[in-house]
């Protein structure tokens, strides 16, 4: 009996750690779920995130777009993320895999090395290195619909997405703020990454942004002609996932 009496008080305390660990393990992800769907002071606020201050803006994925991507990530044991373009997401991201999902990764794809030092500044300050990989993909000059146009090499891109293997891939890249001529945007920046997409032995889910613009519209259709469907979630600026 006297066993009893020593083991009651020690089952009780790991059962109270236990429960202490799942509470604060919810809480983080209801706050961060919370926000990413734009309900806490229905703002585009992180604030939580090691005291950097963190909001959306109008390059960014949208609130809502974050909160499918994180719905599809917690599906994976292994999550392989790989991104079109860093940024804030690349943050977001990177603080969520530590979180709630430590045995995955971010690739980000990037052209631009001082922004990119920038972002990794960030991620550094949240402890989260171990969960990202940054690739330099150069922009190159090409042309489609008799339009000279900036857009990754489809060779390093390609190369890129054989070595990681990615479950998810998020479209966000090259920018359209760039642009060949200062008449005209670089609209069609994005409208041939299926070229480097269709080589990959499995399809990975495809998020795509700002998809009610010319150039998405013309990938995913073009998507669609090597075997992807088409989601359409609600956002201002168009969200798509694909699979």
């Amino acid at each position: 009996m006297n066993i009893y009496i020593y083991l009651i008080p020690f089952i009780s305390l790991i059962i109270l750690a236990l429960a202490f660990y799942i509470r604060r393990k919810f809480n983080l992800l209801y706050t961060l779920l919370s926000s990413v769907a734009g309900v806490v002071n229905n703002s585009n606020f992180f604030g939580f995130y090691r005291g950097v201050p963190i909001t959306l803006d109008e390059w960014s994925l949208e609130v809502n777009a974050l909160h499918q991507v994180y719905q599809e990530i917690i599906k994976f044991d292994r999550p392989v993320i790989l991104e079109l373009g860093s940024g804030k997401s690349s943050i977001l991201l990177t603080y969520f895999l530590r979180e709630f999902s430590q045995n995955g990764i971010l690739h980000s794809i990037e052209h631009d090395q001082e922004f990119l030092s920038l972002i990794e500044k960030f991620i550094s300050k949240n402890d989260c290195q171990k969960y990202w990989n940054a690739h330099d993909v150069p922009l190159v000059k090409t042309t489609i619909q008799e339009k000279s146009i900036l857009t990754y090499s489809m060779q390093d891109l390609g190369n890129v997405l054989q070595k990681a293997n990615p479950d998810i891939v998020i479209i966000d890249g090259p920018p359209v703020s760039l642009s060949l001529d200062s008449k005209e945007k670089n609209t069609f920046a994005r409208s041939m990454l299926h070229h480097a997409l269709e080589k990959l032995q499995r399809k990975p889910i495809l998020f795509i942004d700002d998809a009610n613009r010319p150039g998405e519209m013309l990938l995913i259709e073009n998507l669609k002609k090597i075997g992807y469907t088409a989601s359409t979630y609600k956002s201002a600026k168009g969200f798509v996932k694909m699979q």
